[in-house]
């Protein structure tokens, strides 16, 4: 009998360890799956296909071309002010990630496959922006692995790295801070080199998000020595670590340092394999041309101007290639070359760029879009320099008031939006609102950002100045009326 219990107990072992191991690879499909998705380019299907089906649905009913043609154009411009990104985004939500979070609730395999399933979800949904929805299953994943493994098993690291890029978006700094830390100080203790340099651009990221600057100098400087000494297994890596000390670099305002760094990033992405399609090379080319564009602006460069300029067409005509002309990112290179466009005083340029992108924007992302409004708020821009502030202050309207609609509260490109309205209205002597629009634009900043970053600054000044500018406007009035009182 007992020979038998021992017999039957191995064999109920060996398949519990065999379900344990198919479950594992049922996680890594799923999460290899979950991966692959892109809600933008979602939107810009359901959005096409509702197109499409109206006109064949009309063909069926054989209305003339000259007919159909017409619907079409009307019903694409009912539908411009959709957001389809927003659709595919809730549908996702509603339709997937609701039910595997429930069918999660009940899932009685081993707990650390559980854990992997919804760190897995977790990190899908906050790379999708759903930050809240990816609250619960990121701390339980992250209590199932310190309860099994313990603290300093690296899936219990994984976890407490992913909790604090969770947090950090969630804008729970001190416990962001802390676990970004956690992970840091243990993974340093270990050999596994590559999950230290994770750690140390994980909180560095943090860092630089919060304006503290120095700090994640410091930290990118040791990350940069462990990618040096063994490159080949940093490939990643020191390509983040580059770029992201390239970034703080500049927003030190070392710019010549700055520009060695983010040369160097485009470098290393210009080198790893598919680079025609690499979109860590996009993005290095994206982030060089800013800060090209931002020297050109402050020692007044025609040099620059024009490298800024040939690296924006570069990476716009990569994107156009790789992805089509409506997809989002395309379109965020397309108004990144216009502002520059717009910043040289080559209007006749920005003007089509931009003009084109607000279109597509609005037809494939919708009105309520962040990447939509950043359009109008740079139509707005460029009317104002062509001098039609009419036209200026309707763009900004609309943009400050879809957004202050759709935008969350940290949101960082409304309190933008709000400044260049402001400016224009100080530009027509609409001072109260303009005043009244600066102050609205300094709290979302202060909401969105650490105490003392440059931008909250600059707010601060801005706002300064047009109550200088209304406290001497009043004062004027103030005096024309008592010679006036005199005469």
């Amino acid at each position: 009998q007992a020979e038998t219990n021992a017999q039957l107990a191995e064999e109920q072992r060996a398949e519990a360890e065999q379900r344990a191991v198919e479950l594992e690879q049922v996680a890594r499909f799923q999460e290899e799956q979950l991966s692959g998705i892109e809600v933008p380019s979602m939107g810009m299907g359901i959005h096409r296909r509702l197109l499409e089906g109206a006109r064949a649905t009309w063909e069926r009913v054989t209305l003339e071309e000259e007919v159909l043609g017409r619907r079409a154009l009307e019903l694409e411009e009912l539908v411009a002010v959709t957001d389809f990104t927003g659709i595919a985004l809730n549908s996702l939500d509603e339709h997937v990630f609701a039910g595997a979070l429930e069918a999660l609730a009940d899932f009685d395999g081993p707990p650390l496959v559980r854990a992997h399933l919804l760190q897995t979800v977790a990190n899908t949904l906050r790379e999708l922006g759903l930050m809240k929805r990816a609250e619960a299953p990121q701390e339980e994943a992250l209590e199932i692995r310190r309860k099994e493994l313990g603290n300093e098993d690296p899936k219990t690291l994984s976890s407490i790295y992913n909790s604090g890029i969770l947090l950090t978006h969630l804008n729970r700094t001190e416990e962001a801070e802390q676990l970004h830390r956690e992970a840091l100080e243990v993974r340093r203790l270990q050999s596994d080199e590559v999950a230290q340099v994770a750690s140390l651009n994980g909180l560095t990221s943090f860092l630089l998000k919060h304006g503290r600057f120095e700090e994640a100098e410091e930290l990118l400087l040791e990350a940069l020595e462990i990618c040096r000494r063994t490159p080949q297994d940093h490939a990643v890596g020191l390509r983040v670590s580059t770029g992201s000390m390239g970034s703080a670099l500049a927003e030190l305002l070392r710019i010549e340092e700055a520009e060695v760094y983010m040369r160097k990033a485009v470098e290393l992405a210009r080198s790893s394999p598919k680079r025609d399609t690499n979109e860590y090379l996009q993005e290095a080319i994206n982030n060089l041309a800013w800060f090209l564009n931002f020297r050109a602006r402050t020692e007044n460069s025609r040099i620059l101007n024009e490298e800024a300029v040939e690296l924006f067409e570069e990476v716009l005509a990569i994107s156009r290639h790789d992805r089509g002309n409506q997809h989002y990112l395309t379109l965020r290179f397309m108004r990144n070359l216009g502002v520059t466009y717009l910043t040289i005083d080559n209007l006749e340029k920005a003007e089509p760029l931009l003009q084109e992108g607000l279109k597509l924007s609005r037809r494939t992302l919708g009105s309520g879009h962040s990447d939509t409004l950043s359009f109008l708020g740079n139509m707005g821009d460029l009317r104002e320099a062509q001098g039609r502030l009419d036209e200026a202050e309707t763009y900004l309207r609309e943009a400050v008031e879809i957004g202050q609609r759709t935008c969350a509260p940290d949101d960082q490109n409304l309190p933008y939006l709000m400044n260049s309205l402001a400016k224009v209205l100080l530009t027509r002597d609409k001072l109260d609102e303009a005043v009244h629009i600066y102050e609205e634009a300094l709290s979302a900043f202060k909401r969105a950002l650490h105490p003392g970053h440059p931008h909250i600054t600059s707010a601060q000044d801005m706002l300064d100045y047009a109550i200088e500018m209304k406290a001497r406007s009043e004062l004027e009035s103030a005096n024309k009326l008592e010679a006036g009182d005199e005469r």
